[in-house]
């Protein structure tokens, strides 16, 4: 009878199988875009607001900043999208479903004890880039970057751990726009575009992922049949 050690090893091994991994991708996408609605909707609802009182007729970005606040204080249930929270569960949840895709590939990456160290990497386009062979667009590759960086610090903490001396470029502000368009852009929902791009990578995985074990459910049913005709033929010469 296994002892309580061995059970532990044998749960630990068993929670680093691939379905487990894509289960838990599965969770989090779910909630991610439960998130992004509901954040899309409280967009939709300032945006009415904001047109009931002429604002896009003559857009000031000073004049937003008050609007926004005197909306705020007339419905105080109401509160400002954070979009971090949004990019932090997307984040997880593709991480999840990437580390579920290399376990599938490379199932001695299972840990006896311990997590392998290919697979406490956060870094989404390393992750992918250096145990897959995903074929990502440049724009895809921008919003693994991205969404690392949400990931390990903007996403659940307020600072980087370290001094960051090269600022992401979607972090950067751009002198080039002018600033009024830009707070209308946010007021509008400037994360539509992520949004794609991340639904496109969770489906081109989910295509791959599909595939595969498609391939090997069907290599099965050969070997079975082949293991069926053999069986026949020696039947046939005894």
């Amino acid at each position: 009878m296994p002892n309580a050690d061995n059970m532990n090893e044998f749960l630990f091994k068993m929670s680093q199988m691939p379905e487990k991994w894509f289960y838990k991708s599965t969770r989090l996408y779910r909630d991610s875009l439960i998130l992004y609605k509901n954040y899309q909707r409280t967009i939709d609802f300032f945006i009415k607001e904001l047109d009931k009182l002429n604002f896009f007729k003559n857009p000031d970005s000073r004049r937003l900043k008050e609007l926004i606040y005197d909306i705020l204080a007339e419905h105080p249930k109401r509160s400002l999208p954070d979009f971090c929270s949004y990019y932090l569960l997307s984040a997880f949840c593709l991480e999840n479903l990437i580390k579920g895709y290399i376990v599938m590939h490379n199932i001695d990456f299972i840990g006896e004890s311990k997590l392998n160290k290919k697979l406490k990497e956060h870094n989404l386009y390393k992750l992918c880039y250096n145990y897959t062979n995903i074929k990502l667009s440049e724009s895809e590759q921008t919003l693994l970057q991205k969404l690392s960086d949400y990931s390990i610090a903007y996403g659940r903490y307020p600072v980087r751990a370290t001094v960051n001396n090269n600022t992401p470029f979607y972090l950067q502000p751009d002198y080039d726009v002018n600033y009024t368009d830009l707070c209308v852009k946010c007021v509008e929902n400037p994360y539509i575009e992520d949004h794609k791009i991340y639904r496109n990578i969770y489906k081109k995985i989910n295509l791959r992922i599909k595939k595969y074990y498609t391939e090997q459910k069907q290599l099965e049913n050969s070997k079975k049949t082949f293991s069926e005709e053999l069986k026949f033929a020696y039947s046939e010469t005894n």
